[in-house]
């Protein structure tokens, strides 16, 4: 006997509720295993997430922008060979746009629009040469249909996209790309009847790409990327870099066979000693896939961070991506079901649908049939309790991934900046300077004989001191002051926008004063003492990193001048 359509939607009810909170409760388990594990990562693994998500998300916005031109009705129209007027003012406007998202994206270096007729002949071209964006005239332009970018391109669908291999650009005529490393995402373009009239190309030059990735790390970073068969794209050595396109092999697993794992898929990041494998330097890395979501295959490079005997920190939370796509997923979920019931529950269903987008853009519970008794007020009352435990989900997620965010910047002992956020200070401190002309000063303490206090009253007992000491710092300094711990007994103040540094040695002075007061710690009197190493901007360093180094080697010349004082910067005795 058939079932009844009451039947048939309460069963069909049943499976999405199920569904439902199966998706839910996987996503929520997911992403609170997660959160715990990025909360104890350290340094390394969190700044190697930050690049990968760059990254992916540099290449995907490029993909959306494809897509977004392959979309344009004036795209379709310069490909009308049956209208050859309308097509070549088509094509003006195009190329003029082509050139608009040349001159705001300096790594995008070529943008074409090649038809499916005439062996693939090229509509537009605009490009990067020599330093200027331009189009190319219609007698120079080529026939590239026996390319991959456009025979494998035209088999996809309107709004799909394809990756293409990463690799040395050997094709000839391509302006500044001509042997630089080479990144093509391609998309059909298709008229109203979905028949595929050409494809779009946009080539990406990835040496800005790769420049931009090392100038955004701190000096001692060393950067890595390989491709899905483990040969690596970027290396500290250039030569190993790219090394199949001169007939060679260099891998990522022979290198480091501790993450050969990572060639294998849904692969996590690692964090491993690598040795002296890599260099001279004894390294620790972090080492995670990055995917390029593909219709042709799923592109993946393997992204890597080492630096010398340093941690990791925790990674960006990437739930908002992930709920985005829930949402997404409920709302074809809701209107296939608004599809199949019929006319009789269209209406009701069509509003729950548009609540349900509405949530998953604006993360707002709307009105509900909530009040009806039927099938129709039981889907309501479920997709409502769903959305509660979504928002629910995501402000604990929320709160998780800000005290990630706080431990990543923040000494755990002492609560103050640690060394990542005591840098990012510094740079500001001193772009802001040179803009109004202000000074700044850093002062590097190291606290003296504190292994003694280690090994005569405990590691129990140095950790309450160096607590102690950071209050004794911030009771020292203005508000808009720096104090972090760069870790040990050392610590470093950032005295900003000052107008002259006529009085940093009374500053000093009475910050070392605080340091011949006995410390009260349990009980017992501890008296501590700290040798100061005082840097000055812009007397003794254009940069953090030199102004770090004066000012520790200001320090240590204070250790050797006998302790308890203060050096500046190329002060001697």
């Amino acid at each position: 006997m058939p079932l009844s359509i009451a039947t048939r939607l309460s069963l069909l009810l049943l499976a999405f509720a199920l569904l439902l909170a199966a998706s839910i409760g996987y996503y929520a388990w997911s992403q609170s295993r997660d959160a715990l594990l990025h909360a104890a990562r350290e340094e390394l693994l969190g700044a190697n997430r930050v690049l990968a998500l760059n990254l992916s998300e540099s290449l995907n916005q490029s993909a959306r922008h494809v897509q977004l031109l392959a979309a344009l009705p004036n795209t379709r129209m310069a490909l009308a060979s049956h209208e050859p007027q309308l097509a070549a003012a088509a094509r003006n406007r195009q190329a003029q746009a082509f050139a608009q998202l040349l001159h705001f994206h300096p790594q995008y270096s070529q943008l074409r629009l090649i038809s499916l007729e005439q062996f693939g002949l090229e509509r537009i071209r605009v490009e990067r040469a020599n330093g200027h964006i331009r189009r190319l005239r219609s007698g120079q332009l080529e026939e590239k249909g026996h390319f991959p970018y456009v025979y494998l391109t035209r088999q996809l669908h309107a709004g799909q996209v394809r990756f293409s291999p990463i690799n040395i650009n050997d094709e000839q005529g391509s302006s500044d790309l001509e042997q630089r490393p080479n990144l093509r995402i391609a998309t059909p373009v298709v008229d109203s009847y979905q028949q595929t009239l050409g494809v779009l190309v946009l080539n990406i030059d990835l040496e800005r790409l790769f420049n931009q990735l090392r100038n955004n790390l701190p000096s001692h970073y060393r950067l890595f990327l390989a491709n899905a068969e483990g040969d690596f794209l970027l290396h500290p050595d250039p030569q190993q870099a790219f090394a199949f396109e001169r007939g060679q092999r260099s891998l990522l697993q022979a290198q480091f066979p501790a993450l050969a794992g990572l060639l294998d898929e849904d692969s996590a990041p690692r964090v491993a000693d690598l040795g002296r494998q890599a260099s001279a330097e004894h390294l620790v890395g972090a080492f995670s896939r990055v995917s390029l979501d593909s219709d042709q295959g799923t592109r993946v490079l393997i992204l890597g961070l080492a630096v010398e005997h340093s941690h990791v920190v925790a990674g960006a939370n990437r739930l908002a991506g992930q709920m985005l796509q829930l949402g997404l997923l409920l709302s074809l979920l809701a209107a296939l079901l608004a599809l199949w019931l019929g006319r009789a529950f269209s209406a009701p269903l069509r509003a729950m649908v548009k609540e349900i987008q509405h949530f998953s853009e604006h993360r707002q519970i709307g009105t509900l049939p909530l009040q009806r008794e039927d099938e129709l007020g039981l889907l309501a009352r479920s997709i409502y309790q769903q959305q509660s435990q979504i928002l629910e989900q995501i402000q604990q997620l929320h709160d998780s991934h800000q005290a990630a965010e706080h431990l990543a910047h923040h000494d755990p002992l002492t609560g103050l900046g640690n060394r990542l956020l005591f840098i990012d200070r510094l740079q500001h401190a001193i772009s802001n300077a040179r803009r109004s002309g202000k000074r700044l000063a850093l002062v590097f303490v190291d606290l003296d004989y504190f292994k003694e206090i280690n090994d005569s009253h405990g590691h129990a007992m140095g950790d309450a001191v160096l607590r102690q000491v950071a209050n004794l710092l911030r009771g020292a300094t203005r508000a808009g002051d720096t104090v972090a711990r760069l870790g040990g007994d050392e610590f470093v103040i950032l005295y900003d926008g000052l107008d002259t540094h006529s009085d940093l040695p009374q500053i000093a002075g009475k910050l070392l004063a605080r340091f011949q007061n006995r410390l009260l710690i349990d009980g017992q009197e501890i008296h501590i003492q700290a040798s100061m190493g005082i840097s000055r901007f812009p007397e003794d360093g254009q940069d953090s990193v030199s102004l770090l180094q004066h000012a520790d080697r200001a320090m240590y010349q204070a250790k050797r001048d006998g302790r308890n004082r203060i050096r500046f910067s190329n002060e001697h005795g």
